[in-house]
C-alpha cells in the first residue's frame, strides 16, 4: 500500500535484489563447477566452494525470473532474450 518496499511478482523487496546482486558479484558462477552443479545432479560432498557455487546459481536464476539481472552479471552462455522490435 503505496510502500517503498514493494515486492515484484518474486516476492523480493528491492532490498533483497540488491543483496542478491552483491551476493552475485562477490561469488560469481564459475564455469568449472557447471557438470557438478547441473540440475540433473546430486552432490552429497562438503566442499564449502560447491554450496557457494550452488547459492551463486540460485541468486542468478532467482534475478534472471524476477526481470533484476543486470547484464553485466549475466552468463556468456545466456544472452537476454530479444523482443520483437
Amino acid at each position: 500500500m503505496g510502500s517503498d518496499t514493494s515486492c515484484n511478482d518474486q516476492g523480493l523487496t528491492p532490498e533483497q535484489i540488491q543483496q542478491l546482486k552483491r551476493d552475485l558479484t562477490e561469488h560469481p558462477i564459475d564455469p568449472a563447477y557447471d557438470e557438478i552443479c547441473g540440475p540433473d545432479e546430486f552432490y552429497d560432498g562438503y566442499d564449502p566452494v560447491v554450496y557457494g557455487q550452488f547459492l551463486a546459481r540460485e541468486a542468478y536464476e532467482t534475478l534472471k525470473r524476477s526481470g533484476a539481472l543486470p547484464d553485466e552479471l549475466r552468463r556468456p552462455d545466456d544472452p537476454p532474450e530479444q523482443t520483437g522490435k
